[in-house]
């Protein structure tokens, strides 16, 4: 009976896990501006010697298959 019940919380752990903390390819560009080189601070708001930080907005997209389809299909344009 304890051997079942190992199995059973070992195989809802793992359901969890997966849905929880499943990994997906992203992909973004770096903007073309650099952004600001500022220093670090720690938790009381103290600079951190030694320690800088660039804050970047990025947009990250994922990679998937798209198919067009119709009577009169158009290709995308390149770079849109």
């Amino acid at each position: 009976m304890i051997v079942i019940a190992m199995i059973g919380v070992s195989y809802f752990g793992y359901e969890y896990h997966s849905e929880i903390y499943k990994t997906e390819a992203a992909y973004t560009t770096i903007p073309n501006e650099d952004p600001k080189k500022e220093s670090s601070e720690d938790a009381n708001k103290k600079v951190v010697e030694k320690s800088y930080f660039y804050n970047y907005k990025l947009r990250f997209v994922r990679e998937i298959e798209y198919e067009l389809s119709g009577t009169d299909p158009h290709d995308f344009e390149p770079g849109s």
